[in-house]
């Protein structure tokens, strides 16, 4: 099958992400072609192929990781006055990241500052799974969503998940309080509460983990796939009719 897609850029970004993936997985067994409207280099490979690996061997440290465009209404700047209300103390022994890039990085910087926050921003990484691999926690405090990528990708790499209750991902990939934890948006104290007991409790955290694994087959690439070519070919076939 000849399969287009049509897409603004493949920068970086969660959309730009999937249909890197999906694009290299499908083109196995079909021709496939990506049209895009700017003459930038794409940011993620277009190559055999590559996918979210599922070894679970992973060798955890105690890193914190938020990830995502530096933008307002992905919330870095919640993320940040949440930590700030956890004792340093508890943190010491831990490493934050905030991976990506964006208008507001200035902003943020900033503020980390001025919060006090020790905090990396390690800016746009190409290979994220390195990180997946690493965090113990990761962190969304978005203000809205679409399908965070974020909360789905790190469920193959054990890590327990908080994210804020916004329109419209989270819910969908985190049922609060089985395999992790949901926020009210923009409530900085409750963040701050749910993060440190993540922080402190690594039975939970295990507890976390395994729930949300049992999710893993219904985001693998090879069940994402057969969803797009089934739409497919009910989209050729109803044409056709």
């Amino acid at each position: 099958m000849k399969i287009c897609f049509v897409i603004s850029g493949l920068s970086q970004g969660g959309a730009e992400r999937v249909l890197s993936v999906l694009a290299n997985y499908l083109s196995v067994r079909h021709e496939i072609t990506i049209l895009k409207f700017d003459e930038n280099k794409p940011f993620y490979e277009i190559l055999p192929m590559f996918e979210t690996s599922c070894k679970d061997n992973f060798k955890k440290e105690n890193l914190i990781l938020a990830a995502g465009r530096l933008i307002n209404f992905k919330g870095f700047d919640i993320f940040l006055k949440a930590v700030s209300k956890i004792s340093p103390e508890i943190l010491k022994s831990w490493k934050i990241i905030i991976a990506g890039d964006g208008e507001e990085r200035k902003n943020l910087e900033n503020l980390a500052r001025k919060l006090n926050v020790n905090v990396c921003f390690a800016g746009f990484v190409k290979n994220i799974d390195e990180l997946y691999a690493k965090a113990k926690i990761v962190v969304v405090t978005s203000r809205a969503e679409g399908f965070c990528n974020i909360l789905m990708e790190s469920i193959f790499f054990n890590c327990a998940r908080i994210s804020t209750n916004c329109v419209a991902g989270p819910s969908d990939l985190i049922n609060d309080g089985v395999d992790g934890f949901l926020c009210a948006v923009d409530d900085e104290n409750e963040i701050a509460k749910k993060l440190e007991i993540l922080i402190k409790d690594e039975n939970l955290r295990d507890k976390f983990v395994l729930a949300a694994n049992r999710r893993r087959e219904n985001f693998s690439v090879d069940n994402i796939s057969e969803k797009w070519i089934k739409f497919i070919k009910e989209c050729i076939s109803e044409t056709a009719n």
